[in-house]
Order: C-alpha cells, then sequence, then structure tokens
C-alpha cells in the first residue's frame, strides 16, 4: 500500500474503519474537479490492498484487487463517464505517468 501519493509524493490522509479504511491525496493542488487524484482502500487489520482509483490526464481509473476488475472512465466537466471494464485487477507504474497514460490510451482505441 502507498503510504505516500504517487502523483505528488505527499503523504496520504486515512481514515479508519473496521474492516475497510482509506487513503487519499489530500493535497489541494493534486486534485481535480474536487476530488483527489489518487485514493486507495484497503483491509484495515491486515493492511492488503483492496482498491485503488486514480486520474490521469482524462482518465479516471478503478481497480479492485478483491472483485478482480478494472474500470476505465473518461473524466466529463465532474463525471466519470464509462468506457470499458476489464475482468482483472491491471497494476499500473503510477511513478511512470506517460507509460500509464500510453497504456490507458491504446486500452481506449481498441476497446
Amino acid at each position: 500500500m502507498h503510504t505516500n501519493c504517487p502523483f505528488c509524493d505527499t503523504e496520504l490522509a486515512t481514515s479508519e474503519d473496521t474492516v475497510l479504511s482509506d487513503a487519499w491525496c489530500n493535497n489541494e493542488d493534486c486534485w481535480f474537479h474536487g476530488m483527489p487524484r489518487y485514493r486507495t482502500k484497503y483491509h484495515t487489520e491486515s493492511n492488503q490492498l483492496f482498491s485503488e482509483c486514480f486520474m490521469i490526464a482524462e482518465f479516471y481509473v478503478e481497480v479492485s484487487y478483491f472483485f478482480k476488475a478494472t474500470i476505465i472512465n473518461k473524466l466529463e466537466v465532474c463525471t466519470k463517464e464509462p468506457i470499458f471494464q476489464l475482468n482483472k485487477a491491471i497494476q499500473f507504474n503510477l511513478k511512470n505517468s506517460q507509460d500509464t497514460l500510453d497504456k490507458l490510451r491504446v486500452w481506449v482505441t481498441f476497446s
């Protein structure tokens, strides 16, 4: 699990619950349309990653490791327009934004 935002390296803010906890980038410079650019959910006791959501360019990507699914959305002025869903959890290298963006654009082009 990330302890810092993969985009701006700010320490993630957290909210713990009995089963699932949230962590998100709390740096306002890293937000887009009132939403954090990076957010994750993890199992509170084991710290096992449950899901990650991130924004990169015109995409909002939701990866569920628990349900083994990846949903790629296009950002349209404060809304998410689903483009397609993969039936597996794709791990992205968020430190290399250009590589991730290139992969997303290829998948969207050929979906």
